[in-house]
């Protein structure tokens, strides 16, 4: 049970890794903003989310389940449920491009991210935290626009890559017919078809969130969204457009 937690109190003072009492005195306070992240989630992790917060059973497990689950977004009235998905860098140098789960519970004066890999963007929001109170600051709604934000910034290397392989085959399938460049074609052709499968329903997620849908969502916030949702947009281009260079090398 890896778990990470940060909570700016209304007197402005940050505490770190709470002991399970205390996160819950924080939560039922009502006060402060409450950030707890859960790396590597075992059932211990998911009786922790159900004592301390109380989450729906099948919230809790989609976040122990190791399967993978199509990106979305529950409105379970005091919280909200989304599960997101990234780039899953720790899966090495894999041949095909394998995308990683983030879980995200959004709540009044509290975040709950939970994810079963290491993911930088996760890193580099603990990193700000660590550096100064300010995005605890925003409220909730900012710090999940953090997450996943940084989530969704760290595709596009991956989409670089990829079309730096489709250059690659373009050429090579023009000037030799080596069985070992379909097998790069068709490696490419599945890496674009796993990140595709994410975009699309993962920016009508992201749309939902930047249109004023739910009330934890602040109007302040619903700008932040949209330009996550703008960025999946362009991804989700980016990647149809390796795809159209991968389809021509055939």
């Amino acid at each position: 049970m890896a778990v990470r937690s940060y909570y700016l109190d209304h007197r402005g003072s940050v505490h770190t890794d709470l002991p399970p009492g205390r996160l819950t005195d924080a939560v039922s306070s009502g006060k402060g903003l409450l950030w707890v992240d859960i790396c590597d989630t075992t059932e211990s992790d998911g009786a922790f989310l159900s004592d301390v917060f109380g989450f729906h059973k099948l919230a809790i497990e989609d976040c122990v389940e190791t399967q993978i689950h199509p990106p979305k977004i529950d409105d379970y009235g005091n919280y909200l449920f989304l599960l997101v998905h990234g780039i899953n860098h720790a899966a090495g140098d894999t041949e095909v491009v394998e995308t990683a789960e983030l879980a995200v519970f959004i709540g009044e004066n509290y975040v709950v991210s939970n994810h079963n890999y290491p993911l930088y963007s996760v890193e580099a929001v603990v990193h700000q935290v660590e550096s100064g109170t300010r995005p605890l600051e925003r409220g909730p709604d900012f710090l999940a626009y953090l997450l996943i934000d940084a989530l969704v910034d760290n595709i596009l290397p991956t989409i670089d890559l990829l079309s730096d392989i489709a250059d690659e085959v373009e050429e090579e399938a023009i000037t030799t017919s080596n069985p070992a460049t379909l097998q790069s074609i068709q490696r490419l052709r599945r890496s674009i078809r796993s990140i595709h499968r994410t975009m699309v329903p993962q920016r009508e997620i992201l749309n939902r969130l930047s249109r004023g849908d739910f009330p934890l969502i602040r109007k302040q916030a619903l700008v932040y969204f949209r330009d996550i949702y703008d960025h999946l947009v362009r991804i989700d281009d980016l990647n149809m457009n390796i795809r159209e260079s991968a389809d021509n090398a055939i």
